[in-house]
């Protein structure tokens, strides 16, 4: 899986010398949920993230969090993501600062196959966010 912004600064690209340090993982057990996931790298380096989202006790997320300093993105009005899916539809969320109660969103659906997602940035919608 890599996401880079159009003119081709890549934010980050897995590997197998990648580190999965900057990847945290959250899931709805912060409320009281009950979904279950986790992030590993597969025999090519690719980073896998899978589990199991349950709707008990009101829950129904688990999320993968990459953070990473911060970058200027007023030269660019794309970005790129590629990666396999499992064939659902996904949130894609980009924020300013880790700080910001909000982020920008935007829906991709995966097929199944490795595919590469183009988003314009001016299609994300601010979201005022529920957990930090």
């Amino acid at each position: 899986m890599s996401i880079t912004l159009q003119t081709n600064y890549t934010i980050v690209k897995f590997s197998k010398n990648t580190s999965l340090t900057s990847s945290t993982i959250v899931n709805d057990v912060v409320m009281g949920g009950k979904s279950t996931s986790t992030i590993s790298k597969n025999s090519e380096g690719n980073a896998v993230f899978k589990g199991e989202v349950s709707l008990e006790n009101n829950g129904g997320f688990s999320l993968l969090r990459h953070r990473f300093d911060k970058i200027d993105i007023s030269q660019f009005n794309k970005i790129k993501i590629r990666l396999k899916g499992d064939g659902k539809k996904y949130q894609f969320r980009i924020k300013p600062s880790r700080f910001n109660q909000y982020s920008y969103v935007n829906y991709i659906q995966t097929n199944g196959d490795w595919q590469t997602i183009e988003i314009n940035l001016s299609d994300f919608s601010p979201v005022l966010e529920v957990e930090n």
